[in-house]
């Protein structure tokens, strides 16, 4: 079984949203490479009382916990007071901590004050973890079950930390097997029509799936425990590619690597293609995709105001085609939009000769633009 994760955040500008927690986003997605199951993330005001009262249940319940917040040196920052009074452990000075700091502002030419003395009273008995890119040093501890980590709120202090410090100390303490994890990117359905599309689908023992809709696709993900063999993983990939059909459009081990436009424009280059564009409701949306990329070879933008013919958006599309020149090799793709009826029109004119689609196009300015590079994208994945 794996250990269990939690995350805590201390900060009252984060308990009243005057900031974002990325931190706990951060470290929720390297834990769990690692191997860890994340089963809650937490965040606490300035109160000493609900700090102490959130680490006793958290030593209660999870085998590891990551603490971001409250290592500073002003009198709202409580972390190692509330740890003290939690697992009773008195407040002593560390006299390395208190050299680093010392060193710190040596190096940038400026006074310590008196407060960042605090910053180097520890609860009796922790690890101390070292803060070599700021003044408040971290520290681990273990209480009952649970590995406490206390890092800094400041992303760039806990990120180093993390990496320097707490991620080597996790791999001694902790027998991690990490899932491998398997991205199915998908697009054209959405998430009610891509689970009856898997509704036959045997899903197998101890696979999890989950589902992430993304601002142009949604991904349909796949982990896979570690002791699953290979043949297992690669047959479960290929049914469930198979169930999905023609709405995959690339398979992956990671969230990061080839995007939409980035599958379109290698596969363009791939059949020695060009791409050239006549946008209308995407506004240039369209060809920004594809900035850097030597696939396109031009755009046009045509506004609403020059788009007039709404009575037949095809036909309209084939003459601008018949005036556009395009040079051997060039594919042509035409976006027109029909404000009266909300109709989309994607059109694409190659060597292999012409497709299009219509679809309703909807919703504001920025959502029809969106929409609608993603619509020619789709068309864009499909030429033959």
């Amino acid at each position: 079984m794996k250990p269990q994760l939690e995350i805590f955040s201390q900060g009252e500008e984060i308990v009243t949203g005057q900031i974002v927690d990325t931190n706990s986003a951060w470290l929720a997605s390297q834990v769990n490479d690692l191997g860890f199951r994340v089963i809650r993330h937490s965040a606490v005001g300035d109160d000493l009382q609900h700090l102490k009262q959130l680490l006793l249940e958290i030593a209660e319940r999870a085998d590891c916990c990551l603490c971001t917040g409250g290592l500073g040196p002003t009198v709202d920052d409580l972390t190692a007071q509330a740890v003290s009074d939690a697992f009773s452990l008195p407040l002593m000075l560390d006299e390395t901590a208190l050299q680093q700091i010392r060193h710190y502002f040596q190096q940038r030419q400026r006074k310590m004050v008196d407060s960042n003395l605090k910053q180097a009273m520890l609860p009796q008995g922790v690890v101390r973890l070292d803060n070599h890119w700021g003044t408040a040093p971290g520290f681990a501890l273990k209480y009952q079950r649970c590995w406490f980590y206390f890092m800094p709120g400041v992303p760039s202090e806990m990120k180093n930390m993390f990496a320097e410090g707490v991620k080597p100390h996790l791999l001694q303490h902790f027998d991690l097997q990490p899932d491998h994890l398997v991205i199915v990117r998908t697009i054209g359905l959405g998430e009610s029509d891509i689970q009856q599309k898997l509704q036959n689908w045997r899903q197998p023992d101890k696979v999890r799936l989950r589902f992430r809709t993304t601002s142009e696709d949604i991904e349909v993900k796949l982990a896979f425990p570690a002791s699953i063999p290979e043949a297992i993983r690669q047959e479960t990939i290929a049914s469930i590619t198979d169930c999905l059909g023609d709405i995959v459009y690339r398979v992956g081990t990671s969230p990061a690597g080839q995007n939409l436009a980035e599958t379109v424009a290698k596969k363009f280059a791939q059949q020695g293609q060009k791409l050239r564009l006549i946008e209308t409701v995407s506004y240039g949306a369209i060809a920004a995709r594809f900035a850097g990329c030597s696939v396109l070879a031009g755009a046009l933008i045509i506004t609403e105001e020059d788009n007039k013919p709404c009575s037949d958006l095809l036909l309209y599309a084939q003459q601008l085609a018949e005036n556009t020149s395009c040079k051997q090799h060039e594919c042509l793709l035409i976006q027109l939009y029909c404000p009266n009826t909300q109709t989309l029109l994607t059109y694409l004119n190659g060597q292999h000769g012409e497709q299009y689609r219509e679809k309703h196009l909807g919703g504001n300015a920025k959502q029809k633009q969106q929409r609608a590079v993603i619509a020619a994208l789709d068309l864009l994945r499909n030429i033959k």
